[in-house]
């Protein structure tokens, strides 16, 4: 039988396209069940909310795995790593929902176990209030101050303005506190302890006693009054007569004493406070008496305590007071010791401002005058230094020190000299500064410095820098040569290194022509008879470009009257444009008015009885504007 079918070997490659098989021609009868398609077929790719059986695109799987990942960070785009953040626990809503029932409500429940707090349980409308557990106390604090503090060693400390206890309250301890209010009793078992200073008052069988820290007895009273102590108060008031053995009170009197000292019997004081207010110290009882007393007296209060001695009055100890007054003098033959305070010295009208002589608060001691006059230092009767109310300081004779340091001015008569004398074996030397000439006959004034020294003499030498860092600058060495940077000179000017000038002020030139500024015969030589030198200019062209140029010139004047000069151009230097060159030129002289030869002039000269034809004209060859300076260097004829 004849062969009907066409295999594939013999259809060429791409023969069949899809223009040539008629739509819908191939249905799904005619394909196999199975097809495996080989190389890169494509597809139609279907919506994301297409759920049929239709052929899933590559860009339809991807499509569905980003819609499934969102924005999940990438440690929690893969199962895998859902299920390590869950603990792969296949039974975590179960475990959450345990762990999440064995939780306290925030709205309150009740605690099984113990409640470990790190440090603070804090009121939530006030943070000022609090719990606080520490390691050796536990604090209750609220927004007033108040505060409850118990210790590890059992003490309870209270502290506020006011501590109330209601009913009756009894303590084994110790109870800190500024006040203590009670509307009950407060019982005491054993001490009340004042923490300034630790003393206390302890109660025993039938009787209360008040001791210091180490236990001194300083007051009993027991069932019959005070048994042992001393009573120390402002005022004692009693309508009868308080007896101890240093110590008694008789009733009031105008004229009888009020307050009677006895010693052991021996002897009577007495002070009485009449009328007149003046206190009388009585010795009634002692007369014949020669040994030693010693009075000491003390004003608590605001009114004014006096001290009347009729007669010489000797202190053989210390003299402690808030203010010592007198209206007399105050004579210490073994001195005058102020541990504080300030000894005050007032004239004669009673000036409340004085003379005051203290220590500050830096340990500094002061003398201050406050009247309105002079404060003067001196030895004998003849003062040395004075001080006026201008805090200027003079002084009468030499100022010898290591360092005078002023921040002010340190004046001194312009014929007097600062001086800074030694005096070696060769004989006495002066070094300083004076405000008149030393010259032979002179009367000149003016700031001289000398160095007068016939042995190793270095001259006047001058430094710089910091205190830690010295730097030497220059000197003037005895024979009068100056040196900078070197401190052994040639010549009479050294300098070792460079120098540099600096020309007069800008000169600007709008047009191109001007004046320099500059007249050699008057300006530079001050109109002798002859001089030279040499002048440098440098300049620009619209302020752009720059030249350099040096001329030389010399003058003289005849006897007639007439000056003759010469400027003579030297050598030049220029950057860039040619126009910058800066040209000098004799600017009053009938011969030279600046014309473009002249600008190239390198040889001028004119004569004049004016010295008009010493100044000095300026330009550049262009002609335009631009800014020059010049440099004189003006060599002098020796007169």
């Amino acid at each position: 039988m004849a062969n009907t079918k066409i295999q594939s070997e013999q259809i060429a490659d791409s023969a069949i396209t899809t223009d040539r098989i008629a739509a819908d021609a191939i249905t799904t009868a005619k394909i196999a069940d199975s097809v495996a398609l080989g190389g890169s077929p494509t597809t139609t790719t279907q919506s994301g909310s297409d759920n049929s059986t239709k052929i899933a695109t590559t860009e339809y799987v991807t499509s569905a795995i980003s819609s499934l990942i969102d924005s999940a960070p990438s440690t929690l785009n893969t199962l895998n790593e859902i299920a390590a953040a869950l603990n792969d626990d296949a039974n975590f809503n179960t475990t959450v929902t345990n762990s999440i029932a064995a939780k306290l409500p925030l709205a309150g429940g009740t605690l099984t176990g113990d409640l470990n707090i790190a440090e603070y349980i804090r009121h939530a409308g006030d943070s000022d209030t609090n719990l606080r557990f520490q390691t050796d106390r536990a604090t209750l604090v609220n927004g007033g101050g108040a505060i409850v503090d118990l210790n590890t060693n059992g003490s309870l400390y209270l502290t506020g303005t006011n501590v109330v206890v209601y009913g009756n309250y009894s303590s084994t301890g110790t109870i800190s506190s500024g006040a203590i209010t009670s509307s009950g009793n407060v019982q005491l078992n054993s001490r009340l302890t004042f923490g300034y200073n630790n003393h206390y008052f302890e109660a025993g069988t039938n009787s209360v006693s008040f001791k210091s820290n180490s236990g001194t007895n300083y007051l009993t009273i027991n069932n019959s009054g005070i048994s042992t102590g001393t009573i120390s108060s402002g005022a004692i008031t009693s309508t009868g007569t308080v007896t101890g053995t240093q110590l008694k009170a008789a009733t009031g009197s105008t004229t009888a004493a009020v307050l009677k000292l006895e010693d052991s019997g021996v002897a009577t004081y007495d002070f009485s406070f009449p009328d007149t207010g003046t206190i009388l110290l009585g010795v009634n009882d002692q007369s014949g008496t020669t040994s030693d007393k010693v009075l000491k007296l003390h004003n608590a209060g605001s009114g004014t305590l006096g001290l009347s001695v009729e007669g010489n009055s000797t202190f053989v100890g210390t003299l402690s007071s808030g203010a010592i007054t007198s209206s007399a003098g105050i004579t210490a033959e073994t001195g005058l010791n102020l541990e504080s305070g300030t000894l005050v010295i007032k004239n004669s009208t009673g000036d409340s401002s004085g003379l005051r002589i203290f220590q500050d608060s830096s340990d500094a001691s002061k003398i201050y005058n406050n009247f309105n006059g002079t404060l003067q230092l001196g030895v004998g009767n003849t003062t040395a230094l004075t001080i006026d109310d201008s805090e200027n300081a003079t002084f009468a004779g030499t100022i010898s020190s290591g360092a005078i340091t002023s921040t002010g001015n340190i004046t001194n008569d312009y014929n007097d000299t600062i001086s800074m004398n030694y005096a070696p074996s060769a004989g006495s030397y002066h070094k300083g500064m004076s405000g008149t000439s030393f010259a032979a006959g002179s009367t000149a004034r003016g700031l001289h410095l000398f160095n007068f020294d016939n042995d190793s003499n270095l001259g006047i030498n001058f430094w710089v820098g910091t205190t830690a860092s010295k730097q030497f600058a220059g000197r003037i060495d005895q024979s009068g040569n100056f040196a900078i940077g070197i401190d052994a000179p040639h010549s009479e000017l050294h300098v070792e290194g460079n120098i540099g000038q600096q020309g007069t002020s800008n000169v600007s030139v709008s047009s191109g022509v001007a004046d320099s500024g500059v007249n050699i015969i008057t300006g530079l030589h001050a109109s002798y008879v002859r001089g030279s030198g040499r002048l440098r200019v440098m300049g620009t062209e619209n302020n752009v470009n720059v030249g350099y140029a040096e001329y030389m010139y010399a003058y003289s004047r005849s006897a007639g009257g007439t000056y003759y000069i010469n400027l003579k151009f030297i050598n030049e230097a220029f950057v860039n444009n040619t126009y910058a060159r800066p040209r000098l030129y004799l600017y009053n002289s009938s011969s030279y008015n600046n014309n473009a030869t002249n600008r190239q002039n390198t040889n001028q000269t004119a004569n004049s009885t004016n010295t008009n034809i010493g100044h000095i004209g300026i330009t550049n060859v262009a002609n335009q504007y631009g800014s020059f300076q010049i440099v004189a260097e003006p060599m002098h004829w020796k007169q």
